[in-house]
């Protein structure tokens, strides 16, 4: 889809970054298991359960072509300490988020829309699931002109055809 066909009211793409402490071992692994977990749910339910982080291919998700960012086992960008990043396109919300509130156990989960407003999405427009962690907003543009549109190549979100899905 693009740029300017972009509904400025509704959101079609979400980004769940899962927080964990980069220099507590157990924290990491419980970070690790839980990705673990979602690739295996992707990859048990392709159609149904869209979700994209580090560790998924096109065995997961036939079409993809884009690589996932990985987990970061450091702070980056706005993140103070180890995170990874899991886009979610509106079509599975619902369940992503369900699933989330589930298993994340211990973990600290970022919830926010992608727009072209990046610092709003991280702050005025997030919802935490677990407790909030402290953010850093110099990392963040105020606006992006246009919303990201990530991995068009799966057809969903933004780049969701409207006669699909």
């Amino acid at each position: 889809m693009s740029p300017n066909k972009v509904d400025q009211n509704t959101i079609k793409e979400w980004h769940f970054h899962t927080c964990f402490y980069h220099t507590n071992e157990c924290s990491r692994k419980e970070a690790q298991a839980l990705r673990d977990a979602l690739v295996d749910q992707v990859t048990a339910n392709p159609k149904n359960f869209i979700a994209v982080c580090n560790g998924m291919t096109t065995k997961e998700l036939p079409g993809l072509e884009g690589k996932p960012p990985p987990m970061n086992l450091e702070p980056v960008g706005p993140h103070v300490s180890g995170s990874f990043e899991t886009w979610v396109p509106a079509e599975s919300f619902a369940q992503v988020l369900s699933w989330f509130t589930l298993h994340r156990g211990s973990l600290s989960v970022l919830v926010h829309p992608l727009t072209r407003y990046e610092r709003e999405d991280h702050t005025t427009h997030a919802m935490w699931l677990g407790t909030p962690w402290v953010i850093d907003l110099d990392a963040l543009r105020v606006d992006l002109v246009t919303p990201p549109l990530q991995y068009p190549e799966l057809g969903y979100g933004y780049s969701a055809s409207t006669n699909e899905h």
